[in-house]
């Protein structure tokens, strides 16, 4: 399934992939017509609002009717990058119909190949990589890490124009308010004196003790492969008793779902049922979160499903 589009935060001034995973939706599903999310912005007080907040709104607001288009075959990929340059030059050069109907800027030099066109997955996703991003981004979130959360005042600006949550909207000037899905500073003291606490077995992770900084309330020095860890197996424990039930089970099936995808040996009706599933773990995580959460790496899990399917095992 390919996203049929994208959109851009006004004050973030990011992409953002809020609210567009209901696209992956079956056509009849509730979420689709959930207005849940949508501006509180009336029709009157609309004309009084810059052009660029109008086209947020119709972009991310109300119900969903487009249909994710189906993923492409070699072939038909093939037809598309054929009269493609390989190279760009300049980006006035980009090729006809970008931005609208695709987003290739040139002919990858591996359709040269034969077979590159037999395959059924061209170019896998980084497992690793998008766990390790998606684990920076919920655990700096929760535990509230100044300059790396992706809960910042450009996000709640956002999420003032897009979303019916008055608990976060801006009381004082740049005065933040707390959100449920983040910590205080006593809980994340009491997160931070756990995970000093853990001991594990030889060679399982890094020793966590040295990865906390309990003077700013930080870690420091996690490799991808204790991220890895943290995300499956600790995440679910670390934050149970301190977030709110629906939050804490929210984060509980993404963890769940890289560990099944993850697994040494892949159940192929598992993996079917999280194909369905994913795009309704996505838009429960677009409940509780901001659109600044919702960056390309958090939109590549749907994806992952998928790619484990058709491919192999991670490990």
């Amino acid at each position: 399934m390919i996203l049929r589009r994208t959109v851009s935060t006004i004050y973030g001034r990011k992409a953002c992939y809020f609210n567009c995973h209901k696209q992956f939706l079956p056509a009849h599903h509730l979420y689709r017509r959930n207005k849940k999310a949508r501006s509180r912005l009336t029709g009157d007080q609309i004309c009084g609002v810059e052009n660029k907040i109008r086209r947020a709104r119709s972009q991310i607001c109300g119900i969903e009717n487009k249909i994710a288009r189906s993923r492409l075959t070699g072939d038909q990929i093939l037809d598309r990058v054929a009269n493609i340059s390989p190279t760009v030059e300049m980006l006035l050069l980009l090729p006809d119909g970008y931005g609208s109907d695709h987003k290739w800027i040139k002919k990858n030099i591996f359709w040269d190949l034969p077979h590159w066109s037999t395959l059924l997955i061209q170019h896998n996703l980084n497992v690793m990589h998008i766990e390790k991003n998606v684990f920076d981004n919920i655990f700096n979130t929760v535990m509230d890490i100044k300059r790396k959360m992706k809960d910042n005042m450009n996000a709640h600006r956002d999420l003032k124009i897009i979303c019916n949550r008055p608990e976060l909207d801006e009381r004082r000037p740049n005065i933040m308010p707390k959100a449920v899905y983040t910590l205080g500073k006593e809980q994340k003291r009491r997160v931070y004196e756990w995970i000093r606490g853990l001991k594990f077995s030889n060679g399982y992770a890094s020793n966590f003790a040295c990865c906390v900084d309990m003077t700013e309330l930080r870690m420091h020095g996690m490799k991808s492969h204790d991220c890895h860890v943290f995300m499956q197996k600790l995440i679910l424990i670390a934050f149970h008793e301190m977030l709110p039930e629906y939050v804490w089970s929210v984060l509980t099936k993404v963890s769940l779902l890289f560990q099944s995808i993850c697994s040494t040996t892949l159940d192929v009706n598992k993996l079917h049922e999280l194909e369905n599933s994913i795009a309704i773990i996505m838009c429960n995580l677009e409940k509780i979160s901001s659109p600044a959460f919702f960056d390309s790496t958090e939109h590549l899990i749907v994806h992952l499903p998928y790619e484990a399917r058709v491919g192999e095992p991670v490990q």
